[in-house]
C-alpha cells in the first residue's frame, strides 16, 4: 500500500486561500441568467419610431417600439431581444409583450415590443411581420454605438403570430443584413425548412394547442414539433418545451418558462465568449460554457488555447470542477501529487477516478490521451454500464477502455474521427476536453444515482438531447 504523503500546515493554508480566491460566490446571480436588476429599475422608453413610412418600399406607416433596458446601465456590448406580438397577423399592439420585455431588462439584457404591419393571416401578412421585424433589427444595428449594445447578438421571441415572424426571421433565406442570433416561440411555428447555419431556438408549446399544431396538422410540415425535428436533423440546436392539457391561449404559460427562455438566452447570446482566442473555432461554444459552469478558467493572458495539449493535472481539475468541487477525506498517495491540482487529486483518487503510473507516480505533467479520458470521465460519473456500441472498431472487446467507450457512444459523449475509428492513444487537446466534460454535463442518464445526487452543473442544451418536457 503506497504511503500518504503528509502536508505541511503552510501548504494546506495556502491552498486553502487560494480555494477561496478562486471559487465563486454561493448563490451569486448571473446577468443575462437572474434577475439582477429589481422591477423599479427597468426604465422604458415609449414609442420610438424604428421605420418610417416609406410607400416607395411598401411601407405605407410608421412603425414605432417600446425600449426596455435597466436604468443608469453602465454596461455596454449587451445583447437585445425583440418581442413581437400576437394577434393572427390581424390584430394586436406591442403593449401586449410588456411582461416578457420587461423580464429580459431585469436580467440585463436591452429588449424591445414591437409593432408591425398586420395584413391579414395569409402569407402577405406573415411577409410583411417578417419584413417589418427584421426592419426593428436593422434599426439596432444602426443605432448601436447610442443604445450600448453588441450589433452581433439580437435575438427574436414572440407569442403566436410573433413566434411565428420569430421563427419566420431565424429560419428563411431572407435579402438583408438582419440575421438573427436566437429565436423564442410560444406557440409558434412554419413550414420552414432548416439549414445547418441557422441561429438556435427555443420553444414553448401547449400539445392541445387548436390553432398552431403541436404535432398533427393538416398542412404538410407545419407543426412545432416537426420543426423542431426538421432542426435538430440539420444539426441545429431546438430546445423544445412541452405544456401537457394546454391549449393556444398565452395564460396557459408559466413563469417558469420566462427562467427557461433566460437560460436559453444566456446559453447562447448572453456573455460572449471570455476566451479571446476562441471566436469563430469548432470549440468556442464548448469553451464558453466550460467558462460559464466553472469548469475551466481563462489563461492568464484571457485565452482558451484550444489546440493546446491537456496535461493530466488539467484534466483531473476539470473533472473535479465539474462534479462540483468535493472535498476529499485524505491526501492523495502520489509523491507527485502536491502541486496546484492537489485538491483535484486527492478527490479523484480517493474516487478511484485516477491510477498511478507503474513507479508510483501520478505524473500531472503528462499529456491525457483519448482513452485515458474517456475512462477517467467514466469513473468520474460513477461507471454506469452500457451495452456494446459497436462503435470505434480500432477498440476491440475486452480492450482498454472499451467499457468506457459504449457509455461514451451511448451518450454522444465522444466524436470519432471520419474513418470511424477513436485512436485511444491520441493526446487530448483543451478544446476536445471542453467538448466531452460538456457532452457528459449534459447526458440525460449517463450518470449514475449516487453521483447523480451530487449534480453537474445547469447545462446548456444540446443537438443531441431529448426534448425537454414543461
Amino acid at each position: 500500500m503506497r504511503r500518504r504523503i503528509a502536508r505541511p500546515a503552510a501548504v494546506l493554508a495556502a491552498l486553502a486561500a487560494a480555494a477561496v480566491l478562486l471559487a465563486p460566490a454561493a448563490g451569486a446571480d448571473e446577468r443575462y441568467r437572474d434577475q439582477v436588476f429589481a422591477a423599479d429599475q427597468v426604465a422604458v422608453t415609449s414609442g420610438i419610431l424604428y421605420a418610417a413610412a416609406d410607400p416607395g418600399a411598401g411601407l405605407d406607416q410608421d412603425l414605432r417600439l417600446d425600449l426596455y433596458q435597466p436604468a443608469g446601465d453602465t454596461a455596454t456590448d449587451r445583447p437585445v431581444v425583440i418581442w413581437i406580438h400576437g394577434g393572427g397577423f390581424t390584430s394586436g399592439n406591442r403593449g401586449q409583450m410588456a411582461t416578457f420585455a420587461r423580464d429580459s431588462a431585469r436580467r440585463g439584457y436591452v429588449a424591445a415590443s414591437i409593432d408591425y404591419r398586420t395584413l391579414g393571416e395569409g402569407a402577405q401578412g406573415i411577409v410583411a411581420a417578417v419584413e417589418d421585424a427584421r426592419r426593428a433589427v436593422r434599426w439596432f444595428r444602426a443605432n448601436a454605438d447610442d443604445l450600448g449594445i453588441d450589433p452581433a447578438r439580437i435575438s427574436m421571441g414572440g407569442y403566436s403570430a410573433g413566434a411565428v415572424t420569430s421563427l419566420s426571421a431565424a429560419y428563411f433565406d431572407f435579402p438583408g443584413d438582419a440575421r438573427i442570433s436566437a429565436a423564442i416561440s410560444f406557440a409558434g411555428a412554419s413550414s420552414a425548412l432548416v439549414s445547418a447555419d441557422e441561429p438556435p431556438a427555443v420553444y414553448f408549446h401547449g400539445d392541445q394547442d387548436p390553432r398552431v399544431w403541436y404535432d398533427a396538422t393538416p398542412l404538410p410540415g407545419f407543426s412545432a414539433v416537426l420543426l423542431c425535428e426538421r432542426a435538430r436533423a440539420a444539426g441545429v440546436v431546438c430546445e423544445f418545451h412541452t405544456h401537457p392539457g394546454a391549449t393556444h391561449d398565452l395564460s396557459g404559460f408559466r413563469a417558469a418558462d420566462l427562467e427557461a427562455t433566460a437560460h436559453f438566452l444566456s446559453c447562447h447570446v448572453g456573455a460572449p465568449s471570455p476566451f479571446r482566442d476562441a471566436a469563430g473555432r469548432w470549440f468556442d461554444d464548448d469553451a464558453a460554457w466550460a467558462a460559464r459552469e466553472d469548469v475551466v478558467s481563462p489563461l492568464p493572458d484571457g485565452t482558451f488555447r484550444g489546440r493546446n495539449r491537456l496535461t493530466r493535472g488539467q484534466f483531473v481539475d476539470l473533472l473535479w470542477r465539474l462534479r462540483g468541487r468535493p472535498p476529499a477525506q485524505a491526501a492523495n498517495p502520489f509523491p507527485d501529487g502536491d502541486g496546484w491540482f492537489a485538491p483535484a487529486l486527492d478527490w479523484a483518487a480517493e474516487e478511484g477516478v485516477v491510477l498511478g503510473f507503474p513507479d508510483g507516480g501520478f505524473h500531472p505533467h503528462r499529456t491525457v490521451h483519448r482513452g485515458q479520458a474517456v475512462a477517467q470521465l467514466w469513473a468520474a460519473t460513477g461507471a454506469v454500464p452500457a451495452a456494446p456500441s459497436g462503435r470505434f472498431p480500432d477498440v476491440g472487446p475486452g480492450q482498454f477502455p472499451r467499457s468506457a467507450l459504449d457509455w461514451a457512444a451511448a451518450h454522444d459523449v465522444v466524436d470519432g474521427f471520419p474513418d470511424g475509428t477513436f485512436r485511444a492513444g491520441n493526446r487530448v487537446t483543451r478544446g476536445q476536453a471542453a467538448h466531452m466534460v460538456r457532452g457528459v454535463a449534459l447526458a440525460a442518464g449517463a450518470w449514475s444515482a449516487e453521483h447523480q445526487a451530487s449534480p453537474p452543473p445547469a447545462a446548456c442544451f444540446r443537438v443531441g438531447d431529448p426534448a425537454r418536457l414543461g
